[in-house]
């Protein structure tokens, strides 16, 4: 699979995560930015764990559902808490990086 394509499942995630909060809180003022980046570490091992048990469950479908959606809430932690970039130290990997970018263009 494409690394474009991950971030597509990734972004699919992420949008039916929003229109499900809005869902189940439209009538309770409930906001995502005040969350803490412990508490989105919490919903992030609450899926981790449910992927583990669909591992020891042969279930590798949902063990991957269960990455798309940690991996939704790894965006969603960043999106509402300032993240820094990797501070890259070594040229070989910036242009790995570089090269990366370049291909999801």
């Amino acid at each position: 699979m494409e690394r474009k394509d991950v971030y597509g499942l990734i972004d699919g995630e992420r949008a039916y995560q929003i229109e499900r909060h809005v869902e189940l809180f439209e009538d309770t003022p409930h906001s995502d930015e005040n969350h803490s980046v412990g508490d989105w570490l919490i919903f992030m091992q609450e899926h981790v764990v449910q992927g583990m048990g669909s591992v020891y469950g042969l279930d590798t479908d949902d063990a991957l559902n269960q990455v798309r959606k940690v991996a939704a809430l790894a965006v969603a932690c960043m999106e509402y808490n300032t993240t820094q970039p990797r501070k890259v130290m070594d040229k070989k990997i910036a242009d790995v990086i570089a090269k990366s970018r370049d291909d999801q263009t």
